[in-house]
């Protein structure tokens, strides 16, 4: 358990000796120290005894609370800004950027990748055989310029990036020995042509979603016309029953007649929960490193696979719970269910890693994030230019404009 502990507070810690001998005179002299959020106090009393105290714990010369600390605010999703804006506007002792970046580099990138890399190779070899698997598979862009795990630089254009990676992905699943027999992604043209043309063992389907909310945004668009407007109130109805038609056919496609990509029933509603979480741990809106980039990834997939599946929570008596929601999308209150709480069991299980890793000096190249040589972004830029050089650039001209 840790504490906050004011500056006032401390003081009165240390009102009488605490040397060895523990003559219990008066302290006469104090100095603090900081090393990040350690405190540091060394103390003489009257009888010229001099003490020592610290707020935490060392291993290995670091203080535990500086690697915890830096642990909890990565594993939690967060970024150093926020931490340091929170630790600033509370007046209390946090350590610098560059220490977190240490620490991070060291420790912390390598401890997600060991646990990761653990957990991959216990659920392939869980679907190692397995003969009937479904998997589903989709993109996420990052902002332009930001890093991504598929780089723009490695492949034609930003629009062949979500075929390289499904590419990859099915590739290092033939390699762990799982077969995939079905894979439902969304209407990808380029992702269609290459199953159709590569992949054609594998039962490509489209998400049922993706398409039902397609079809209702063609039919939102045409209910504004005055002479369809007749159809709003079927347009929620229409989209349940293309739901229901993929469910009952029983994967007959001539039962469904033209939706041959829709007769398994596929869509990728736990897909979309994992972006939601991925969002959380890789904002979009701020860029990082590669290798954080891809340990980022890697904390949400450990928090999707630890709370997938989730039980829809219950009350006292027993009772399932529900509440009601606004949906933008229909315009009406809609009802939800209300699952039990999420369970971080894995950031507990990151930070023990943590400090064995530390405390034993294991960290080794095994676990790092191996960084692959990539070209960089080529989006006509010049040559950066020195900064004392644009400077005065900038100051020649205003001059000249004033």
């Amino acid at each position: 358990m840790k504490y906050v502990v004011f500056n006032s507070q401390l003081k009165q810690l240390f009102n009488k000796c605490l040397g060895d001998n523990q003559c219990a005179a008066p302290v006469v002299e104090l100095d603090y120290r900081h090393k990040g959020s350690l405190v540091i106090v060394n103390g003489t009393c009257l009888h010229n005894h001099h003490f020592e105290w610290r707020s935490q714990p060392l291993s290995n010369k670091m203080a535990i609370g500086n690697l915890l600390l830096a642990a909890s605010i990565l594993y939690s999703g967060n970024t150093y800004t926020t931490a340091a804006e929170i630790f600033d506007t509370f007046k209390l002792k946090f350590f610098s950027e560059n220490d977190f970046y240490y620490i991070q580099r060291k420790y912390l990138l390598p401890v997600v990748n060991s646990m990761w890399n653990s957990q991959q190779q216990q659920l392939l070899s869980e679907y190692e055989g397995n003969t009937d698997l479904i998997v589903a598979g989709d993109g996420r862009s990052d902002s332009p310029g930001h890093s991504a795990v598929v780089k723009v630089t490695e492949v034609n254009n930003s629009y062949s990036m979500e075929k390289e990676g499904l590419i990859r992905c099915l590739n290092q699943l033939e390699e762990a020995h799982v077969t995939v027999t079905t894979l439902a992604t969304d209407r990808h043209p380029q992702i269609s042509k290459l199953m159709k043309d590569e992949y054609s063992t594998i039962s490509h389907q489209y998400d049922v979603w993706h398409m039902s909310k397609s079809i209702k945004k063609k039919l939102a668009a045409a209910a504004k016309r005055r002479e369809c407007a007749e159809l709003q109130p079927w347009i929620k109805s229409i989209g349940n029953h293309f739901w229901w038609c993929s469910d009952s056919c029983n994967g007959d496609a001539i039962e469904l007649k033209c939706w041959e990509n829709y007769q398994v029933y596929c869509h990728t509603g736990d897909l979309e929960v994992f972006h939601n979480v991925l969002l959380k741990n890789v904002p979009k809106r701020i860029a990082f490193r590669y290798e954080g980039t891809v340990a980022r990834t890697l904390l949400a997939a450990l928090d999707n696979n630890t709370n997938v599946g989730r039980k829809q929570a219950t009350t006292i008596s027993g009772e399932k719970r529900w509440k009601l929601q606004w949906s933008k999308a229909s315009h009406q209150f809609v009802v939800k269910k209300i699952n039990d709480p999420k369970e971080f069991t894995f950031r507990t299980d990151l930070l023990n890693a943590t400090l064995d890793m530390h405390k034993s000096g294991s960290e080794t190249e095994q676990s790092a994030i191996k960084i692959p040589v990539l070209a960089r972004n080529s989006t006509g830029r010049g040559e950066k230019p020195f900064k004392t050089e644009a400077i005065e650039g900038l100051i020649s001209r205003l001059g000249k404009n004033e």
